[in-house]
C-alpha cells in the first residue's frame, strides 16, 4: 500500500517512545545485488522462492497473478493466474511442502467483512510456462473484530505478513496506531474460522512481510522511511517473544518501502515496490 503521511507522523511518535520490547540491535548486514524489476509488476509484495524462481504479485487491485522471476535476467519467466481468485488486496505469500497460500488480507481502513486465504497446490503449477489454477480457500475474520471505516490508515486489523509452520498459518498484524504487530494463528484446512490471538510483538514499525526457514523467522517492514529486519530464532512459535529477536536497522537502503521478504539459501531477498526509486529485489546478507 502506498505511504500515507498523516498516518507515518503518528507512527514515528509511537515508535521514537521507549517501549518494554527487550530486542536485540544489530547493524552487521551487507547489501548484495539489485534486480530492477519489471514494469508488470511495480505494486510487488510478498516473495517466495520456488521452483528455482522468485515469485510474487502486485497487491491492492492487482491481476489476480503471481509471477516467477529468473534473477538471472530480472525477466518474468511464468505467469500464473488464479481463476477464482479476486485481488481486492493481496499483500503476502508463503508456501509449505505441498501448497503455495496468497493472502488476501489487506484491510488499510478496517473495513473487510473478512479476509480471504488462497491456497494452490504445488503440483498444479506446470514446470514451465504459463498457466493456470484453481485456488482453495480460507476464509478468516478476528476475534472482536466489526468493520469500521477509518479516515485514514489506522486499523489494528490490517496485516500483510503471514507463515506456514506444521499445521498452522501465523499472521502478523500491521498495527498502524503504535507500531506493534499482533500475531494470530489458524488452521492451514480451507474453511471458515476466527483467528486465534497468540501475542503482540513490540516491532517498533509497520511490517510488511515474513519468512520463515527452519527454527529461523524473519520480518520484514519499515518506520519513518527506514527499512528493517527482525530476525527471531524459535522453537515453538506459539511461544514467539521480542526476547528471541535481533533486530537489522538497513539504514543503508532508507526510504526505500520494502514488502516482500524470503530466504534464499545463504542471503535473503526483500522486495520493494515502486516510490521514489524503481520496484527491486534486493539482496541481503545478515550477520
Amino acid at each position: 500500500m502506498r505511504i500515507k503521511l498523516l498516518t507515518l507522523s503518528i507512527l514515528t511518535f509511537f515508535v521514537s517512545c521507549d517501549s518494554a520490547m527487550t530486542q536485540k540491535t544489530n547493524s552487521a548486514y551487507t547489501v548484495g545485488k539489485r534486480h530492477i524489476l519489471p514494469e508488470e509488476v511495480q505494486e510487488t509484495s510478498g516473495l517466495i522462492k520456488f521452483n528455482g524462481l522468485v515469485w510474487t504479485f502486485n497487491d491492492s487491485g492487482g491481476k489476480p497473478e503471481i509471477y516467477g522471476l529468473n534473477l538471472t535476467n530480472d525477466s518474468i519467466e511464468q505467469t500464473i493466474i488464479i481463476k477464482n481468485g479476486i485481488n481486492k488486496d493481496w499483500e503476502e505469500i508463503t508456501q509449505d511442502n505441498t501448497f503455495i497460500y496468497i493472502g488476501d488480507f489487506g484491510n488499510n481502513q478496517g473495513t473487510r467483512d473478512s479476509m480471504v486465504i488462497y491456497k494452490i497446490a504445488k503440483a498444479s503449477l506446470p514446470e514451465k510456462g504459463n498457466g493456470e489454477v484453481t485456488a482453495e480457500k480460507i476464509v478468516f475474520s478476528y476475534p472482536g473484530y466489526k468493520p469500521v471505516s477509518l479516515a485514514v490508515s489506522m486499523s489494528p486489523y490490517d496485516c500483510e505478513a503471514f507463515v506456514v509452520m506444521k499445521d498452522n498459518i501465523y499472521l502478523f498484524s500491521k498495527n498502524w496506531l503504535d507500531g506493534t504487530s499482533t500475531v494470530y494463528s489458524l488452521p492451514k484446512v480451507s474453511g471458515k474460522y476466527v483467528a486465534k490471538k497468540i501475542t503482540t510483538l513490540g516491532t517498533k514499525g509497520l511490517v510488511t512481510g515474513a519468512s520463515c526457514q527452519d527454527n529461523k523467522l524473519v520480518l520484514i517492514g519499515y518506520s519513518s522511511f527506514v527499512p528493517f529486519i527482525i530476525s527471531y530464532t524459535f522453537t515453538d512459535m506459539n511461544k514467539l517473544s521480542d526476547k528471541q529477536s535481533v533486530r537489522y536497522d538497513l539504514d543503508k537502503i532508507a526510504t526505500y518501502q520494502t514488502e516482500g521478504i524470503c530466504f534464499d539459501d545463504s542471503k535473503i531477498l526483500i522486495s520493494s515496490e515502486k516510490t521514489r526509486s524503481p520496484a527491486q529485489i534486493i539482496e541481503i546478507v545478515l550477520y
